[in-house]
């Protein structure tokens, strides 16, 4: 017998032929075996799906994603996968080949997978998406903060900030393992996206210093200065008494008139730095730290901006105030940031502005006009609706 191999594509046929004259070594026909019948070809269900049941030599089997898997490959965009218009394969096949299944290889010792198809379910491909979403938000977020001398001493902070650059590196790891066809599972990825929320760095304000101290005790009650005995000290005279009609009252800004504080209220920057235990794993001890604002107030309800009022110190950026009373109208008062977020620091109230006394006799004199205008417009309108 004289025998032949004739390989096309993936094919292999093997023929043989009588011969008159035999080769004084003989002819043997080539070992032609079966493939091992394995189950789904030994890929997970939730990736791929197979059809076909046959393993005799030869034997053909299609192989797809699953109905909620996606088709991916590094050749494409990331967002493209698990979309319609992905432009990458969506199916391939296997043979078996004299015992061996072609074109698939092992994921591990008991999982496998096609050579030119990976797939990967949907929800993965999602939360993929989402978690390089946040890793690039809070790498932006990270870098705009750090160009503010924020002081990163309090323990609880310092953790924070290594709880998040370990979120970040974990999440461009497993970016990276998915372009090579290693994607993370679902509840790992849940793991890292909530870290990279939990601990993201967005800073809001400014650190805590002497100037924004002075600013913090602007805001602080003002009124019109006395101008002699007798006069109100918060009155502001009609500006056109002689001239008919109603007179014109003006606004009490520091562009026309001459206000200062009402109360005393001083405040300098203030820093609470101690040693609160020792950290055996890194031999160094572990701090807390919080900076603010001392103020010293002379107002008789103790120390303003308290919880309870509008504006609070919650709205300067504080997350805490120690009040202690000295005397029927002196105060001590410490406004205290928070120490797990220094990043938030110092928020500017410009739209707070100040507060002003209200005037002692322009509160009824206003009242009196808009109650004339009021009676002046009931009268209009009924004049039209006679003449109507």
């Amino acid at each position: 017998m004289n025998c032949t191999t004739l390989t096309i594509g993936r094919w292999i046929n093997v023929t043989c032929q009588k011969m008159d004259d035999f080769p004084e070594e003989g002819c043997q026909r080539p070992l032609i075996v079966d493939c091992m019948n394995v189950v789904h070809l030994g890929m997970r269900k939730d990736y791929y799906q197979v059809s076909g049941n046959s393993h005799k030599n030869g034997a053909f089997r299609n192989i797809s994603c699953a109905d909620d898997a996606a088709p991916t490959s590094n050749l494409y965009p990331i967002s493209t996968w698990g979309e319609e218009w992905y432009e990458g394969p969506r199916f391939t096949n296997s043979s078996c080949n004299n015992g061996s299944w072609m074109y698939i290889k092992p994921v591990n010792m008991a999982i496998q997978k096609p050579v030119d198809l990976t797939c990967f379910t949907k929800e993965q491909i999602r939360l993929l998406k989402e978690m390089i979403h946040y890793y690039k938000w809070t790498m932006a977020a990270l870098n705009e903060t750090n160009k503010i001398p924020f002081k990163w001493i309090d323990s609880s902070a310092t953790l924070r900030m290594d709880s998040l650059v370990h979120a970040q590196k974990n999440a461009k790891r497993m970016w990276d393992e998915a372009l090579e066809g290693q994607m993370a599972t679902v509840d790992d990825f849940k793991k890292v996206i909530n870290a990279l929320i939990e601990f993201s760095m967005i800073h809001r304000g400014e650190q805590f210093n002497q100037s924004t101290c002075d600013d913090f005790q602007a805001h602080m009650m003002y009124q019109l200065k006395n101008t002699g005995p007798g006069k109100f000290a918060n009155y502001v005279p009609p500006k056109n008494v002689t001239e008919p009609g109603p007179p014109e009252y003006g606004t009490p800004t520091h562009k026309d008139v001459d206000i200062h504080r009402v109360i005393p209220f001083s405040c300098t920057v203030a820093v609470q730095k101690s040693s609160i235990g020792w950290d055996y794993m890194n031999a160094q001890p572990v701090m807390y730290y919080r900076s603010g604002c001392y103020c010293s107030s002379n107002w008789m309800g103790g120390c303003p901006f308290q919880i309870q009022m509008t504006p609070s110190y919650q709205n300067f950026g504080f997350d805490s105030m120690t009040e202690k009373i000295i005397s029927g109208s002196e105060a001590l008062c410490w406004y205290w940031s928070t120490p797990e977020h220094p990043e938030w620091g110092y928020l500017w109230n410009v739209d707070k502005g100040q507060t002003f006394q209200a005037p002692a006799q322009n509160g009824t004199q206003l009242q009196n006009e808009w109650n004339a205008l009021r009676k002046k417009k009931i009268e209009e309108r009924k004049k039209a609706e006679e003449s109507g």
